[in-house]
């Protein structure tokens, strides 16, 4: 085995919105962290996506005085979904997934509201609501990132307008009124106006909505509690020494190294949808290949070997 060039408590693989979390609570709890990323940015398919997250029962219902429990949100369950083979996870999930919430906002740049018009998908069955369980990332500047702004990967052109300017869900119905509402074609020239002055010094717009913001606000995260970020780096081996995992070995540029880990290692690699072989493995042979996700979800957390 090949000597260790650096050592770290954790290391985390994959810098989208899970990885970047986990790395979070690890830097918050005082240990060193390094995070590997394949690619040259952060924000996996959470920057691409919209970015809101699913919590029943989370304060944040009850402070925009909207009813839940997790008692409801168990009825919705077992009314919507076939019982998984491990449904201790499923009751993890719903026990600490508003503490989870309460503790980004308190430890980290993570900022949610609820979306208080927003249903269940499947209203109709006992436990759902009409809204507040989807929480939405607060707008974030993203020139709070200074020059790692440019790390932060660009959301997909759907999302926004110009070549780069983010909308939220309130901006859509003023921007259909334009020439139709004189408060409306008012609030959307102040929006490209902010947007034009933003492009004189950025490349495309900095008032980030969506899982754009998220993703932001959870790098603004590491960067304040200073975790490093290798970019460009593939993990080729999982170092495993007796009974636990210590440490990974990655390429980065033209180098082979081994990395210890003294805690442990987080596997946040993304899923498979871009790699044929693993989605001729689990996906019916009719199914189609569409993906909005990160082109760089090749499933290389499933095929990393254990050394």
């Amino acid at each position: 085995m090949m000597p260790a060039h650096e050592t770290y408590d954790v290391i985390v693989i994959g810098a989208g919105a899970g990885g970047m979390t986990a790395a979070a609570v690890a830097a918050a709890e005082g240990l060193r962290v390094l995070v590997i990323e394949k690619t040259a940015f952060v924000g996996g398919t959470t920057a691409w996506s919209g970015g809101m997250v699913w919590i029943p029962a989370n304060a944040k219902m009850k402070e925009a005085g909207l009813a839940d429990s997790v008692t409801d949100a168990v009825r919705y369950f077992a009314s919507t979904v076939p019982e998984p083979a491990n449904a201790g996870l499923r009751a993890a999930f719903l026990a600490r997934g508003p503490e989870a919430v309460a503790w980004l906002e308190a430890n980290t740049e993570v900022r949610l509201q609820p979306v208080k018009a927003y249903p269940d998908y499947y209203p109709e069955r006992l436990g759902a609501t009409s809204g507040g369980r989807v929480l939405e990332p607060v707008a974030f500047d993203g020139t709070q990132l200074g020059a790692h702004f440019a790390r932060l990967r660009a959301p997909l052109p759907e999302f926004t307008l110009f070549g780069g300017m983010m909308v939220n869900r309130l901006d859509i119905p003023h921007l259909r009124r334009v020439g139709k509402s004189l408060r409306s074609t008012l609030r959307a020239a102040r929006l490209v106006s902010e947007y034009a002055l933003q492009r004189l010094r950025w490349p495309r717009g900095t008032t980030l909505h969506l899982g754009n913001a998220l993703a932001a606000r959870l790098y603004a995260s590491l960067l304040a509690r200073q975790v490093e970020i290798l970019f460009s780096a593939d993990v080729e081996d999982i170092s495993v020494q007796g009974d636990r995992v210590s440490g990974v070995v990655i390429r980065h540029g033209s180098r082979d190294r081994l990395i210890a880990a003294r805690r442990g290692v987080v596997l946040a690699t993304g899923g498979f949808s871009h790699d044929a072989s693993l989605r001729k493995r689990f996906f019916p042979p009719a199914a189609g290949f569409v993906s909005a996700t990160n082109t760089a979800g090749t499933g290389d957390g499933l095929r990393l070997p254990a050394t």
